[in-house]
């Protein structure tokens, strides 16, 4: 800790200084202008680190809704579970509740269990909404 504190008040000095001299931001970048090829180095100097990204293939998982016959009830929240194949969604993100003719629905979408790592593909998802 007080090596820490002698560098923070090492720094601090040295700032004093150069602005007890009067030197400005717009005066160092002059003397000191940045070097602009050093700053964007490009995928050229590593290759092995870029590759093709594939789009993902769109798939729809239908789920069927069996409702009671019950007078004046036009909608009711529900909330149910819905098992992935391993690597068949990578994030919950990448996923939306739709009607069968496309039209979305509000829904709360929350992971609930992942293949092999915690940040691995969706292996159940959580839904809850107002069907």
């Amino acid at each position: 800790m007080r090596h820490l504190s002698l560098a923070l008040l090492m720094i601090f000095a040295a700032g004093s200084v150069a602005l007890a001299q009067g030197v400005t931001v717009e005066q160092l970048r002059e003397q000191y202008p940045p070097n602009e090829e050093a700053l964007d180095p490009g995928f050229h100097w590593a290759p092995e680190f870029s590759r093709e990204t594939v789009t993902p293939q769109r798939a729809r998982v239908p789920l069927g809704t069996d409702w009671p016959a019950v007078e004046g009830l036009n909608a009711s929240p529900v909330t149910f579970g819905v098992p992935f194949a391993d690597e068949a969604l990578q994030s919950a993100e990448n996923a939306r509740l739709i009607t069968a003719d496309g039209t979305p629905v509000p829904a709360d979408l929350r992971t609930t269990a992942t293949w092999w790592s915690k940040d691995g593909p969706v292996r159940w998802m959580l839904v809850s909404a107002t069907l």
